[in-house]
Order: C-alpha cells, then structure tokens, then sequence
C-alpha cells in the first residue's frame, strides 16, 4: 500500500481503498483496571522528555542557578528548586549537576533551603554522589559551605 496525496494505492497504482472496497475494521479493548505500560506495549523503554531536556551531550543532567524563574534569593525559589531536584533524582537521573556558573551570590536562606535541607535529607553519601555542585565563585561555595555545616550542627 502507498499514500499518495489523499489516495491509498496498491502495488499496481490501482485504488486499494474507494467507493468499491468495503475496508477493514479494526477493533480493540483496553482494560482500564490495571496498569498500562506503553514501553511494554511497545517494547521500548520509556523516555523522559523532561529529562533529557536537561541532558547534556555527556549525559549529564545539568540545572543551571541562572536559569530558574524564581532566582536565587528567596525560600520560596529555594523551595520550588528543590523539589525540581528531587523530581529530577526520582525520575530516573543518575546524579544532577547544579550549575552555578555567572551566578554572583545566592542567599543564605536559598543556600540552606536547596543545599543545606538536600544534604541532611540525603545524607554525606548520597549527596555527594548525586548532587554534583559546579561552577561556584568563592562567595557561592562560602555561603553553601555555611548551610551544611549549619545542618549539620543542628542534628
């Protein structure tokens, strides 16, 4: 079968479908009662279209500070980044790269709400390795630096 313009043609370049063909139906039923998985349906695995909008040709999964809508002075966007973070991790990400890069300063209520709240939910280990910390000027790493030896302290 072919599709040429709005006709379906046989091998021969004759109408397979027309006023003359009486078609084919298709008929099916899908259970809504359990899970469905497309991938296995399919045979192919699932993708993430929201995460690999964050991958980098490497692989990586990188959040750029600079480019989060709420900044990087308030709780509130603190907040907001965090749970993107957590989404991100859960999701299927190995590690995430925040990038800090041309970032000048963040608060500390930001450095404690995204790095600090992050690190004692986390813990060292898991923290480290899925939460890779780049491109931070001194003032940045200071202030980060601050938020986890703050909760740290506190447990």
């Amino acid at each position: 079968m072919l599709l040429e313009g709005d006709r379906v043609t046989g091998k021969n370049n004759q109408p397979a479908i027309g006023g003359n063909h009486q078609g084919t139906t298709v008929d099916f039923q899908l259970k809504v009662d359990k899970p469905v998985s497309r991938g296995n349906a399919l045979n192919y695995p699932h993708t993430s279209l929201f995460l690999e909008s964050l991958e980098s040709d490497e692989g990586e999964h990188i959040i750029r500070i600079r480019e989060q809508a709420g900044g990087a002075g308030s709780r509130t966007a603190a907040r907001e980044l965090r749970t993107l973070i957590i989404n991100v991790l859960n999701d299927g990400a190995p590690h995430v790269a925040l990038d800090f890069e041309g970032q000048a300063v963040v608060s500390s209520s930001f450095a404690d709400e995204v790095i600090g709240k992050l690190f004692a939910d986390m813990g060292f280990n898991a923290f480290t390795h899925r939460v890779k910390l780049r491109h931070m000027n001194p003032t940045v790493s200071t202030l980060v630096d601050r938020a986890i030896a703050r909760r740290l302290a506190a447990n």
